[in-house]
């Protein structure tokens, strides 16, 4: 069960985010994606130390790292055209924490 985790969060997390996308805000894929893949890469090391709900609260702080960093590099002026650092780099040093 606990394996399974990661997808879960990553499931529950892209359904809400959707849902919020939705209603509220007209959010672009690039963002919601990496806001989703953040939320996984954030689960996924310490998936046998979690419940289901503790992985949800990690993966949404992960996703919000991602969006952080994309900003951080944007005002840094460093070229990052993927967004790999944030969503790899930034989820996972919290995800280690």
């Amino acid at each position: 069960m606990r394996l399974f985790l990661p997808n879960i969060a990553f499931v529950k997390r892209s359904l809400l985010l959707y849902l919020f996308w939705l209603v509220f805000v007209n959010v672009s894929a690039v963002v919601s994606s990496g806001r989703a893949l953040g939320g996984l890469v954030g689960i996924t090391a310490g998936c046998r130390c979690f419940i289901e709900w503790w992985s949800m609260v990690i993966g949404a702080c992960a996703g919000a790292l991602v969006v952080a960093g994309v900003r951080l590099l944007d005002r840094l002026q460093i070229d990052d055209p993927v967004g790999a650092w944030p969503v790899h780099g930034l989820s996972g040093i919290w995800d280690s924490s």
